[in-house]
């Protein structure tokens, strides 16, 4: 994300209940200016029968910690991604994701980003390129087309 200072506080497989539940050692210890929140996938996964409205909660409860504790901080929550392996589970990622953006509309310092445009062909179908073998992680493409959906955004917003 240069010329952003940003660093990676996440880790593999977590999901939204382990980000609560690490947050104050996680993200508030560092006073970030601006979050960008990736997560809820994994709640999503087959066989977790998490609901959207499970996944929102937790997403909210992040959101008002965040902002209980450093209320300027610029929080960009990154769209759960469809991934080819959940197809069966894309109802309840665009809920998650609905759900989100429409609380993103009217909560300041918190914005929803789409993610699934980088990832999907005009007919909606998942560009496969982009997945690695398993469906559901991302081959690098995936990562640079990201990048251009975030870095703009974070980089308008940065010097709010």
């Amino acid at each position: 994300m240069a010329p952003l200072p940003a660093f990676n506080r996440a880790y593999g497989g977590s999901r939204t209940w382990e980000m609560n539940a690490w947050l104050d050692q996680t993200v508030l210890a560092y006073k970030p200016a601006i979050i960008v929140y990736y997560c809820g996938s994994n709640d999503i996964e087959a066989g977790t029968d998490a609901t959207a409205e499970e996944v929102f909660a937790r997403v909210k409860e992040f959101e008002v910690r965040v902002h209980d504790a450093l209320p300027k901080t610029r929080i960009f929550f990154f769209g759960i991604n469809r991934a080819i392996d959940q197809r069966n589970r894309w109802d309840v990622v665009d809920r998650a994701n609905e759900l989100v953006k429409q609380y993103a509309y009217r909560t300041p310092n918190f914005d929803y980003v789409e993610s699934n445009t980088a990832l999907f062909d005009a007919r909606d179908e998942p560009i496969a390129a982009h997945f690695k073998p398993d469906g559901r992680h991302f081959n690098p493409s995936a990562y640079a087309e990201f990048t251009k959906i975030l870095k703009p955004v974070q980089i308008g917003r940065a010097h709010v």
